[in-house]
């Protein structure tokens, strides 16, 4: 019930019925109208008599002399009209007397609203009834369901229902009023056309953000309050955001004139058109400069890139062009400054590999970061081809420079660093709650994002590398990593891998000796999938994990791209190996591979080498001989002596190599993917070292129930979340909340802390990335372990624009 049907009841109960039990109330504008019933209702049930005027005053005096001749009860006459206008009933009146609210409402049209909802105004306007200013504002405070005055939620609220709006606006007589708000918050004149409102206030934005001044017309005049305007209904109402841009854009081409301005300096970003020009004009860089004086440009675009990647459009999907281009400018600025590097310096290889592994595989892992944004991005961008060309051109140079300058001196310098072979005895402990997980074709920069990921975990992580063994294939690798004398030797036409003189050419081979060592093997997709339990033991037998996944994607997939996307999400399938074997117990691990991998274009003939001679085994990235070595000036050849200092019984087998990124004319296999080679990119193996404390009793874990919704509507989405277990004696827990679509990623990841009570948590969609979608996945996943708590498939039931406006 409202603070005024309260004190009005109080007044006719405890003050005016017993000092006269007939009372008339006029009420000619129907100020009170909203709350009639109320009042009506509690007066009846004090016995009260209260009868409503509905157009006749004979039936109002019938039923006073037929229900109450003599007038012994009380009687309150509710009438609409003014007594001038209510000669009917002066006999009756006579009887009685008038009665007017102490509480007293204003005449203006908006009381009448606000007296139906005064539960709802604010505390700050309790002189609404007698106070014009704190009326007004009372009055749109609770039409826009807010419960403070605030003009910018209010515009925001009309743009969601502007018909519903107007037309309440209009029935209270309140045009004037919101005019006078927006234009004294924005400078907006035309109010009431929510297409013009909005016209105006992007475009206010454009004004402040923009080198130009052709939409000066357009623009509402306080351009930086229509900025922080935009600002905020962009992140709070996103489907309305988009719904106006798009439909006014339609009618103005922000793309040529980003591109007419010929400026880059542009902050606004009303409009997608914007990003569009803008990246126009980034391209326009690639094609218009010369290749090798592009570094040069590097700055200056990188700043407009990174300037938009913290724009609107580009968080909500729709501009993740500037992600590859990101990426792509890091290729070529740290590609140049190695390359230059490189020529001016005279490196041995030991001092190659120190810099690759201090700096130069992060141009590795932009390239790869390229590669993959590149081939995930949803947007036909014409252009990009061009900036592939110089981006692709840098990074093949760094690749041509730095294995160019080790294929000239490994033959004399032949150790990167320590030799794989002393992995056993330098790294392996076969002792309880040991883990070693290796990763076929893991490289040095993948092994450097894994650190990256595992850097919060409680334990001490260190990477070191080893220099792989000769050639650096799988086998080879594999078998390195063994207990004993690492032999290679021919048979047919295949190169065949001995340890102690024993064949370790296939998996079975190498898990015999591991398990005669003491060690329990496992596959790493297995572990995955099964839950910590299954590894809680007594006494934590070492295991070896092994996973083939990232060199099988290598020499098997069609799409030559999804190698190295792939090769990124393998990454999270081994940091949950590892935290799910921490959480069973495990306190070291060691995370190493047999090889690295080389990853350019597609080679042209002229780094396709066809060997003069004929070798007993014929590989992309090597060739081997028994007997006679090859006597090609073009190889890198490495007699049995050579392999002898490798630590490498070698039998009588020499090994011959490209030079530099190219690979021998042999069949089969990916033309972009190779390993067996002599680069700094398949030589440099990493070891990756965990060690964390001994966990002590594990303390109680609660559990949690998340609730995703089936459905979605918006791009902000509520999650539910609520502990289930002893709280009190149970340590926090952290999930992770995700989204995706078609496999890709839909929102930031969150982190969440669970604590005392249910909470809630939003979610914020890009809805550039639900176009094509049909339905969204959300997931809950373990902080710890980074196990699926809980996963909910919902329904993408989300327009994001509409063909026009309720008005």
């Amino acid at each position: 019930m409202s603070e005024i049907s309260e004190q009005i009841i109080d007044e006719l109960l405890e003050e005016r019925l017993p000092s006269h039990p007939v009372r008339v109330w006029y009420d000619p504008r129907e100020k009170y109208r909203g709350i009639i019933d109320e009042v009506s209702e509690a007066l009846e049930a004090q016995n009260v008599n209260f009868v409503r005027y509905d157009g006749s005053y004979l039936e109002l005096k019938a039923e006073l002399w037929q229900r109450d001749p003599d007038i012994d009860e009380q009687w309150v006459f509710y009438i609409p009209e003014s007594q001038s206008d209510a000669d009917w009933f002066k006999d009756i009146h006579k009887l009685g007397k008038m009665y007017r609210p102490k509480v007293d409402v204003s005449d203006d049209p908006a009381a009448s609203y606000l007296v139906e909802r005064t539960d709802r105004i604010p505390d700050d306007f309790s002189e609404w009834g007698t106070d014009p200013e704190q009326l007004e504002k009372a009055f749109f405070t609770v039409l826009f369901s807010q419960n403070h005055y605030s003009p910018r939620d209010f515009l925001v609220e009309f743009f969601e229902q502007p018909g519903n709006y107007i037309d309440l606006i209009k029935r209270y007589e309140q045009e004037d009023n919101w005019r006078s708000i927006l234009y004294g918050e924005y400078g907006i004149e035309d109010a009431m056309d929510p297409m013009e409102v909005a016209k105006g206030i992007l475009f206010a934005e454009v004004e402040a953000g923009s080198p130009i001044d052709r939409y000066s017309e357009l623009a509402a005049t306080e351009t930086n309050r229509a900025a922080e305007f935009c600002e905020f209904w962009q992140r709070n109402a996103t489907k309305t955001y988009l719904e106006y841009t798009t439909d006014i854009e339609d009618n103005y081409d922000l793309t040529k004139a980003v591109v007419d301005s010929e400026s880059l300096d542009w902050h606004s970003d009303a409009f997608l058109g914007i990003d569009e020009g803008l990246l126009h004009l980034c391209l326009d860089r690639f094609d218009s400069v010369p290749e090798l004086d592009f570094p040069n440009e590097v700055p200056a675009v990188r700043r407009v890139v990174q300037r938009r990647m913290d724009c609107f459009w580009f968080q909500d999907g729709r501009a993740d062009y500037w992600s590859v281009l990101n990426h792509g400018l890091s290729v070529i600025d740290k590609a140049s400054d190695a390359i230059d590097s490189i020529e001016a310096e005279a490196y041995s290889t030991e001092e190659l590999a120190e810099e690759y592994t201090e700096q130069w595989w992060e141009i590795d892992a932009a390239y790869r970061n390229y590669i993959q944004s590149a081939s995930s991005l949803i947007q036909a961008i014409d252009g990009l081809e061009d900036a592939r060309v110089v981006i692709t051109g840098f990074y093949t140079r760094f690749l041509k420079a730095i294995n160019r300058d080790l294929a000239d001196k490994i033959q004399s310098e032949p150790v990167l660093s320590s030799p794989q072979t002393g992995f056993w005895d330098r790294y392996v402990e076969p002792s309880s709650g040991t883990a070693i997980i290796v990763c076929d074709a893991l490289r040095y920069e993948l092994a450097r994002e894994l650190v990256d990921n595992l850097d919060e975990l409680d334990a001490e992580v260190s990477l070191d590398n080893v220099s792989a063994a000769l050639p650096s294939i799988t086998e080879v690798g594999m078998a390195a990593h063994l207990p004993g004398q690492l032999g290679l030797d021919i048979s047919g036409n295949e190169l065949e891998v001995t340890v102690d003189g024993e064949p370790m050419d296939i998996k079975d081979d190498r898990v015999s000796v591991l398990e005669t060592e003491g060690f329990q093997v496992e596959n790493l997709s297995d572990v995955s999938t099964a839950p910590a339990t299954d590894f809680e033991s007594a006494d934590l037998p070492p295991l070896v994990v092994y996973s083939g996944f990232i060199d099988k994607l290598g020499e098997n997939l069609d799409n030559d791209e999804q190698t190295l996307a792939k090769a990124t999400d393998h990454i999270q399938d081994v940091e949950r190996v590892v935290r799910k074997l921490k959480t069973a117990g495990y306190q070291r691990f060691v995370i190493t591979a047999d090889h690295g991998f080389l990853y350019t274009e597609r080679l042209p003939d002229e780094l396709k080498i066809q060997l003069s001679a004929n070798p007993d085994v014929l590989k992309r990235r090597f060739a081997a001989t028994k007997g006679l070595p090859v006597d090609d000036q073009s190889v890198i050849t490495f007699e049995p002596d050579d392999l002898r200092e490798l630590d490498i019984d070698s039998n009588g087998v020499s090994l011959s190599f490209p030079r530099s990124v190219a690979c021998f004319t042999a069949p089969g296999g990916n033309m972009r993917y190779f390993h067996g080679g002599i680069s700094m990119q398949e030589l440099v193996v990493p070891c990756v070292t965990i060690v964390s404390e001994a966990e002590g009793a594990a303390e109680q874990q609660f559990d949690v129930n998340v609730s995703f919704p089936t459905a979605v509507t918006n791009n902000i989405v509520t999650v539910d979340i609520e502990p289930d277990g002893q709280m009190a004696i149970a340590a926090d827990r952290t999930i992770i909340l995700k989204a995706t679509a078609d496999d890709r990623e839909v929102c930031e990841p969150k982190e969440v802390t669970v604590q005392h009570g249910a909470t809630n948590e939003r979610l914020r969609l890009k809805t550039g990335q639900l176009d094509d979608a049909s339905s969204v996945v959300f997931e809950a996943i373990d902080g710890e372990t980074r196990e699926v708590l809980e996963r909910q498939r919902a329904k993408l039931d989300m327009v994001i624009r509409d063909d026009g406006f309720d008005i």
